[in-house]
C-alpha cells in the first residue's frame, strides 16, 4: 500500500530493513540498542535527503525515541510512538472480517493459525474468529486454532494439520470444494 500511494503521488520511496526479527526474534532488543539501530538507518535515510519517514514496527510495541533524532516529519505503523501520529490496524476486526467472510461462502469448519501465544496480536485475531463463529452459533473447536511462530515453513505444517481434521477448503473463486467433516 505504501508502494502504490507512493506511485500515485509520484514519490520515489527508500527502504532500509533494520531486521529486527531476524537479528532478535519475537524479543525487542534493549531501548539503547534498538535506539542505536533506528538512527544508524534514519541516518542513511537522511544523507538520501528523504522528505518524510514512515517508521514500520516489529509487531506493535511502543518506540519512545524517535521525536528525538527527527529532522523530517515521521510516522509510524504498526507501532506506537506518543510524539508521533501512529496508524495500527484492528487485528480482532480483521480476524473477525475474515471469519465471517469464509461463513459466508459456506464454511463451517474453520481452522486458523495464530502467532505465539503471548502475542497480543494472536490474542486479538483468536477473539475476532471466536466472536464471528459465536455470531454466526458455529460452535469453537479449540482442536481448529493451533499457535505458529509467523513463519512460513510452520504455518505450512499446521495447515497441513488443520486439513487432516477436516477444516473446509476453498477454491480460489471463494467456492466450498471440500470439507471433510460437516458440523
Amino acid at each position: 500500500g505504501i508502494a502504490v500511494s507512493c506511485d500515485k503521488a509520484d514519490y520515489h520511496y527508500v527502504l532500509a530493513n533494520l531486521r529486527i526479527y531476524k537479528r532478535f526474534g519475537h524479543k525487542m532488543p534493549e531501548e539503547k540498542v534498538l535506539a542505536e539501530i533506528v538512527r544508524d538507518a534514519i541516518d542513511v535515510l537522511l544523507a538520501r535527503q528523504v522528505v518524510g519517514i514512515i517508521y514500520i514496527g516489529h509487531h506493535s510495541h511502543v518506540i519512545p525515541f524517535l521525536p528525538q533524532f527527527t529532522e523530517v516529519p515521521v510516522v509510524c505503523a504498526y507501532c506506537i510512538c506518543h510524539e508521533l501520529p501512529s496508524v495500527i490496524y484492528d487485528d480482532e476486526r480483521a480476524s473477525y472480517d475474515l471469519t465471517q467472510l469464509l461463513i459466508n461462502h459456506g464454511c463451517r469448519r474453520i481452522g486458523m493459525i495464530t502467532g505465539p501465544l503471548d502475542s497480543s496480536h494472536s490474542a486479538s485475531r483468536s477473539m475476532g474468529h471466536m466472536r464471528a463463529l459465536f455470531d454466526n452459533k458455529i460452535p469453537y473447536d479449540p482442536r481448529l486454532t493451533l499457535p505458529g511462530d509467523w513463519e512460513r515453513d510452520i504455518g505450512y505444517e499446521i495447515a497441513g494439520t488443520l486439513l487432516n481434521a477436516g477444516v473446509s477448503v476453498m477454491d480460489a473463486l471463494g467456492k466450498v470444494c471440500a470439507s471433510q467433516t460437516q458440523h
